[in-house]
């Protein structure tokens, strides 16, 4: 094949290099008829006049019959002239000059003239290549024969000198011709024959890229165009290019782009289409065989696998799915002369656990467990034996847990006992309020039993706590941030210091300057039955100004927060200002020390000199019986009595900063002090101690103690109601020793 490519090439050339274009040229003549008055129709002697100046220019002609054109009308009858051009290339590709002709008939001054025209189009791009005309003056009253016969000898003259000159033509023209997915080989030969080596062609060489097809590895094809300049008109080379596309056995698309002066050739059919279609055909085949030795490899990997870990169950599955498949090579022989031995295990396995099944449902556990084991020991991967497996070490865990948990709440009431005869109540309390919340975590199993052991502990927590907690008229707490001194009775004084005095002065609103009168004998704050405190002035020997006014003695005058108490004239020099910083009812009010205060320093009572103050800033004096409240701030923790905090916990709501604020403890001071965590707090969160113990439940005060929530200190400080009643705190009785021991 490449060799008679070569010697159609050598032919080719010399071919072209020959002065021989002129006899390739194949035209259809016919009249350029507009339906215009001017216009002279053409005789059949015109037209054989122009044929045989044709012929004889060796430029063969094709009749419009053999196209099966009506010429008589414009353009054959077609809407365009470039319409008739692509009808003429579907049905005759070999035409590849379009002559057109029109004879006219002008007035010019005196004369008449008669005027042709002859054009040469190429078919392809629409493009006149030639175009002439003659023309020949007769006077008016010349016949029509004559006018026929001058018109056959215009015809003649014209015609000739027209076909002369499309035979001698020199022009020459430029295009880009594109050649795309053509093998090497082909792309080769055939821009070789198509472009020759000839001395009125010229080529340049604009691109080339070769491109591989199967798996862009083999199989090249290249694109190349070129910038060619030829004598060849574009219908003439379109007609070469098929010529050479069907001598060389190739089925090519030829298409020309008027804009772009561009022809397009490709291939029909792609190139190495059965090529192609092969090499995919045996890559899939190896694709396969691979993916199949895989397979066959996984499969042998799972059977030993399965065979090593004694899970037959999942041995026989993977087999008897493997032998549905039509490829027995999957499997070797080896293999399958051991299914009647998984086969036997299998049975084995669920004999065993049938058996252990029978054993626990008589409550035999171990028994069960020792089946199991040896079920699974036949066939692990037998999915009943594996549940029933876990069901039981679940079992026998959450017994060994209550067992456990049964040891250490023995320990725990044996520690709270211990800790209750060394009088260490914080401790025993500690341990009794843990045992009982592991009681409580097991409401839910053996009810009668756990609600007889959380009885048990509640009373052995009552006991503990049993006359434990002091009767007090007040307490002092003092911490980094905040002092309180709550006084529980119905009065609190307000004077300067008493030595003669009965009454607790620690309780009392004490202020150190000389010129007061003493505790008892100046001002009191009073509950009233009507359901408000009031101030008294019970014999101040300066008086008493509430609200910068003068109150009478022994008269009850009503006090409201924000209130203003001097006990001095509000104008001298150094006189303290109290004022009421809270007041809810009867059941509490708090004050405070006025921030416009002066007080004389503590060590020269009689001295000019003044201090700011700044020691009193943190101190707030209470006259209540409500229970208070210890509240963890971001940073911080504060006492707050108990409608206080209700109060602040809603303002807090309202700015959207509850999440800041948590309770952890509640001090009950009426009737006894007790000290307990908040219900609603979780205990994982922090640990509350008091006096080293954590503090788990409610436990009873009986002397000062300390508290401490994370960095947060807080210092107790009772005042018992008599020394009698506080001696006896802390100690147990013979008869709770002898019921702690039950």
């Amino acid at each position: 094949m490449k060799s008679s490519l070569y010697k159609l090439l050598v032919i080719f050339t010399a071919f072209m290099s020959g002065n021989a274009l002129a006899n390739d040229w194949q035209a259809l003549l016919v009249s350029d008829f507009q339906d215009n008055s001017s216009e002279l129709s053409v005789s059949e002697a015109i037209n054989d006049k122009l044929i045989d100046a044709f012929t004889r220019q060796q430029i063969a002609l094709v009749s419009p019959s053999a196209l099966s054109l009506n010429c008589e009308l414009s353009n054959c009858g077609e809407e365009s002239l470039m319409s008739l051009s692509t009808r003429m290339l579907k049905t005759h590709p070999d035409i590849n000059l379009l002559v057109l002709y029109k004879l006219r008939q002008e007035r010019t001054g005196m004369n008449d003239q008669l005027v042709m025209r002859l054009k040469a189009v190429d078919p392809v791009s629409g493009v006149v290549i030639f175009s002439a005309g003659i023309s020949e003056e007769f006077e008016k009253e010349v016949s029509s024969s004559a006018i026929r016969d001058l018109s056959e000898e215009l015809a003649l003259t014209l015609g000739e000198r027209f076909a002369a000159t499309i035979a001698r033509s020199a022009k020459r023209y430029t295009y880009t011709v594109s050649m795309k997915e053509f093998t090497p080989e082909e792309s080769r030969v055939l821009s070789s024959l198509l472009l020759p080596s000839a001395a009125n062609i010229s080529t340049t060489l604009l691109t080339e890229e070769t491109h591989n097809h199967f798996l862009r590895l083999l199989l090249p094809t290249k694109d190349i165009s070129f910038r060619v300049t030829s004598p060849l008109t574009p219908a003439k080379f379109r007609q070469q290019a098929a010529g050479l596309s069907q001598r060389l056995g190739l089925e090519a698309n030829i298409r020309f782009i008027q804009q772009d002066r561009l022809f397009k050739l490709t291939r029909t059919q792609p190139a190495y289409f059965w090529q192609n279609l092969g090499l995919w055909l045996v890559f899939i085949a190896i694709i396969y065989l691979v993916l199949l030795l895989l397979l066959r490899f996984w499969i042998e990997n799972n059977l030993r696998r399965y065979a090593r870990e004694n899970e037959c169950g999942r041995w026989l599955t993977l087999l008897d799915t493997i032998q549905k498949v039509p490829f027995p090579f999957l499997v070797s022989k080896s293999w399958k002369n051991k299914i009647s031995h998984f086969e036997k295990r299998v049975e084995q396995s669920r004999m065993w656990f049938d058996n252990a099944t029978n054993l626990l449902q008589n409550n035999e556990v171990e028994s069960a467990n020792v089946f199991v084991k040896r079920a699974l020991e036949q066939n692990a991967s037998n999915i009943s034996a594996r549940a029933l497996e876990n069901a039981i070490s679940e079992q026998q865990s959450k017994h060994q847990e209550i067992k456990d948990e049964r040891e250490l709440w023995k320990e725990l009431v044996s520690s709270a006992v211990s800790f209750a005869k060394q009088n260490n109540t914080f401790l025993a309390l500690e341990k009794a309020y843990t045992a009982l919340d592991l009681c409580k975590s097991h409401e839910k199993y053996n009810r009668p039993v756990i609600d007889l052991q959380i009885d048990s502990i509640n009373k052995l927590i009552e006991r503990i706590s049993a006359n434990k907690s002091a009767l007090c008229e007040g307490l002092v707490i003092s911490a980094k941030n905040q002092q309180l001194i709550i006084n529980t009775s119905s009065q609190m004084h307000i004077g300067r210091p008493n030595k003669n005095s009965a009454l607790n002065q620690d309780l009392h609103l004490q202020l150190p300057q000389s010129n007061l009168s003493r505790l008892g004998q100046s001002a009191a704050v009073t509950r009233q039955d009507a359901g408000h405190f009031s101030l008294v002035d019970i014999g101040a020997s300066n008086g008493v100004w509430l609200q910068y006014k003068n109150i009478e003695t022994e008269r009850d005058y009503v006090l409201k927060e924000m209130n203003q108490i001097h006990l001095l004239p509000p104008d001298d020099l150094g006189t303290i200002a109290l004022q009421v910083a809270y007041v809810r009812g009867d059941s509490c009010l708090a004050l405070c020390l006025s921030q416009n205060s002066m007080l004389p320093r503590g060590s020269n009572m009689g001295a000019v000199g003044f201090l700011n103050p700044s020691i009193y800033e943190h101190t707030l004096w209470y006259l209540s019986r409500e229970v208070f409240i210890l509240v963890k701030r971001e940073y911080d923790c504060m006492w707050y009595s108990e409608s206080q905090w209700s109060q602040y916990h809603n303002e807090a709501i309202s700015r959207d900063e509850k999440s800041l604020l948590l309770p952890v403890a509640s001090l009950q001071i009426d009737g006894g002090v007790y000290l307990d965590r908040m219900g609603d707090t979780p205990q994982e969160s922090f640990v509350i101690k008091v006096n080293g113990a954590e503090l788990k439940g409610k436990v009873p005060i009986m002397d000062n103690v300390t508290i401490q929530v994370d960095d947060y200190v807080a210092t107790l400080t009772l005042h018992p109601v008599s020394q009698s009643q506080s001696s006896g705190i802390g100690v147990a009785s013979q008869s709770d020793k002898e019921q702690f021991k039950k």
